[in-house]
């Protein structure tokens, strides 16, 4: 398989960093589709009561689990959140700010330590509630 195209083989260099690509790709799959069997299988068997991007490896997993798991640090290497309507977006443990060295919201409040982007909302239309942003952050 790594051999070069012209040699009868499948041209790949690296196939460790081939097999991330395919794996990095089912930890997407999993990602932006949840309701999917393999990802409610998944969900079942190793983090039922967490999200997929912060599940640890576990007891005895499998061999597709692990690297599916070694691929979801590149996955969260690289990706943030977009808002959309904030219902599944976790305001201090989802990586959702446009800022490339630290895309975490970094604060130590209670108040808003389990919820969701969609409670700086407004309820009548699909804006910011500015009142509640400026209570709540600091410049």
């Amino acid at each position: 398989m790594s051999k070069h195209k012209y040699e009868g083989g499948l041209g790949f260099r690296c196939l460790r960093d081939f097999n991330m690509a395919m794996m990095g790709k089912q930890c997407w799959r999993l990602l932006t589709n949840p309701d999917s069997l393999v990802a409610r299988v998944y969900k079942a068997r190793y983090y039922a009561d967490k999200d997929f991007m912060e599940v640890e490896l576990g007891n005895s997993p499998s061999f597709i689990w692990r690297c599916v798991w070694e691929a979801k640090k590149v996955i969260s290497s690289g990706s943030c959140w977009r808002i959309g309507n904030g219902k599944n977006v976790s305001i201090l443990q989802h990586p959702w700010l446009q800022n490339v060295e630290n895309p975490y919201i970094i604060m130590n409040s209670p108040a808003i330590a389990q919820k969701k982007m969609a409670s700086l909302f407004r309820t009548d239309a699909k804006q910011w509630d500015i009142e509640i942003i400026q209570d709540i952050f600091e410049e």
